[in-house]
């Protein structure tokens, strides 16, 4: 029994020993830049308000040089951050900081949640138009769904599914805010 322990033990150990250095290993290189180890930060800004969305579950995939790395992290329950005001009708859009642009967008908008954080209802979908986002000098900084909010004082619940189809990096994320229409 203790010599079958040993001889496992051995392969085990031999097996770890075998494996890649670089496996484990933060990325370095090109694909070093945190938006591309993981969804790019997302922000709501209006003429009022400038919110940072919330990440909440995720799948993002990345190459870094010889290996692949494929990530998921799921959150529980919604994550709405505090409150934001915003003016009722304001023009607003999400930018995602990534030089890519996304794949495909679902936006969806409520106006109460339970006491877990929970949609109340059935929400509804909110109608966008994709700018890239330019920064003088180095060209597109990211992409900026473009959209008006509700014209109804009150809060507002917004969540955002976001996909990217990149050649070597991408995946898909979700995204939370919360405004106070007023």
């Amino acid at each position: 029994m203790r010599k079958t322990t040993i001889i496992c033990a051995a392969i085990v150990l031999s097996g770890l020993v075998a494996v890649p250095s670089s496996w484990g290993a933060p990325p370095t290189g090109p694909d070093e830049a945190p938006s591309r180890r993981r969804p790019p930060p997302a922000r709501l800004v209006s003429p009022q308000a400038t919110q940072r969305g919330n990440l909440g579950t995720y799948c993002w995939s990345y190459t870094d040089g010889e290996w692949g790395v494929h990530t998921c992290a799921d959150t529980s329950g919604y994550g709405w951050p505090r409150a934001a005001p915003a003016g009722v009708g304001d023009k607003a859009r999400i930018v995602f900081d990534w030089e890519q642009a996304p794949s495909d967008l679902s936006l969806h908008g409520w106006t109460r949640i339970r006491r877990n954080g929970s949609p109340i209802g059935r929400g509804r979908d909110v109608a966008y138009r994709w700018r890239p986002e330019r920064t003088p000098g180095e060209g597109i900084t990211g992409w900026a769904a473009h959209f008006r909010l509700p014209d109804r004082a009150g809060h507002f619940y917004l969540d955002a599914f976001v996909e990217w189809h990149g050649e070597s990096t991408g995946g898909d994320a979700s995204y939370a805010w919360h405004l106070r229409l007023q």
